[in-house]
């Protein structure tokens, strides 16, 4: 059971975040990726809101950010962010079947250069994780 732990130093405070997400999972018998999910949110809005309309992803943000020192709120300030102990599998939802997948992951800054791009490449095994509910 991997787990992943990433580090970002911020040279100015950042005031908006965005993030923009896709997951393709591996189509076996074509030999091609189909796109699973894909979509984008105001950072700043989910950590005042605290809610987001993709349950899945809502679930995976969380998961990466329970061991993290992610600011309530924004502005981002200048310093170092971290994100430990990340392991994807945590609390996805039983109806994902066994899978290899491709998640590309991308925060930025709205009309700036400043963007984190992450690409994780893994496999969803049934005997990695627990099912678990993830509406209410």
């Amino acid at each position: 059971m991997e787990r992943i732990s990433s580090d970002m130093e911020f040279i100015e405070p950042i005031n908006l975040m965005w993030c923009k997400y896709k997951l393709l999972v591996q189509r076996p018998t074509q030999k091609t990726e189909m796109v699973l999910f894909e979509g984008s949110f105001d950072v700043c809005q989910y950590l005042r809101d605290r809610r987001m309309s993709n349950k899945l992803a809502q679930s995976v943000f969380l998961n990466m950010v329970k061991d993290s020192n992610m600011p309530k709120e924004c502005p981002f300030h200048e310093g170092s962010l971290y994100f430990h102990n990340i392991y994807a599998l945590d609390n996805l939802p039983a109806f994902l079947p066994e899978m290899d997948f491709t998640m590309f992951i991308t925060f930025f800054e709205p009309n700036t250069t400043y963007e984190s791009h992450i690409k994780l490449k893994g496999s969803l095994l049934e005997s990695n994780r627990a099912r678990y509910k993830i509406w209410p």
